[in-house]
């Protein structure tokens, strides 16, 4: 199953098409020549994307300045020309998969925008550069892209695997339910010979030029979380399990123990400025 799997995201035929723009981006991204009027035309043509661009560069990236983006070209000026190009090709990546009943899509984009925003933040905190920020932001983004392909390319053997995962959570406390949640991928391996994590970094490997440090993030399945930048993605988690944000998948309801958080160094301020911050951000999927 494994080097089925493998196989499937390598074909154009056995996946959802890439929207036009997204190819378009796609040749961009590995065109070094490619200049910042070009990116804001091929955006423009799709409304939707510009707004969404333009109010990520406000409310997540402007958050706490003076900056404010009225158009497309300011925005992109913010965010910088590849950020904007990956952050461009994340926002249209839901309109390649076609909804199937029993997996929320809302809840899975949300969720991801939700690691960004709060991995992000964290970098920040940490006093990471904006570079650093945004592979952290993208890794949060881009985490979860395995489950997509899981669910598109082998839809009724992985409801199951959810299923049971789901089941396996029911009547647990919170800090059971943590662990048994963290232990996710090893059913996927059980079942397929491979995890999201792995099979989303080959999908990204093959279709999307981002840099190693934002694949490093998806990868990222460490058995014990350390309060270190490769970990702000798993940390962002703790996050959400605390903000009750469900993440389209398992979506535990977790009741978060004061000390999961405080060994990050996220103490009572910074938990409600990250949940101010992720209201605010959301507000980017409607």
């Amino acid at each position: 199953m494994r080097e089925e799997l493998l196989h499937s995201i390598e074909q154009d035929g056995l996946l959802p098409p890439f929207p036009d723009i997204i190819r378009q981006l796609r040749e961009m991204i590995e065109d070094p020549t490619t200049g910042m009027n070009e990116v804001a035309r091929v955006i423009q043509s799709d409304p939707v994307l510009t707004g969404r661009l333009i109010r990520l560069a406000n409310s997540v990236f402007g958050a706490g300045t003076n900056f404010v983006a009225n158009d497309l070209n300011r925005a992109l000026g913010r965010l910088g020309l590849k950020m904007a190009m990956d952050l461009a090709y994340s926002l249209k990546i839901p309109s390649m998969f076609p909804a199937k009943s029993g997996f929320s899509y809302p809840d899975f984009w949300k969720y991801s925008l939700g690691l960004g925003v709060v991995a992000s933040k964290l970098a920040e905190a940490r006093g990471l550069d904006k570079e650093q920020i945004s592979h952290a932001y993208l890794g949060g983004l881009m985490r979860n892209t395995g489950v997509l392909l899981f669910v598109h390319l082998q839809s009724e053997a992985y409801f199951k695997v959810l299923a049971e995962g789901r089941q396996s959570l029911e009547d647990l406390d919170a800090i059971r339910m943590i662990r048994r949640s963290m232990q996710f991928e090893g059913m996927e391996t059980k079942q397929f010979g491979i995890n999201n994590a792995e099979l989303g970094a080959a999908f990204i490997r093959r279709w999307w030029k981002v840099d190693p440090e934002v694949l490093a993030y998806v990868e990222c399945r460490p058995k014990i979380i350390q309060n270190k930048p490769e970990h702000l993605v798993e940390i962002a988690r703790y996050v959400l399990w605390d903000a009750k944000v469900p993440d389209g998948i398992l979506s535990p309801t977790v009741a978060m123990p004061p000390q999961f958080l405080e060994k990050f160094s996220i103490g009572s301020a910074m938990i409600d400025q990250l949940r101010s911050d992720l209201r605010v951000a959301f507000q980017i999927m409607r």
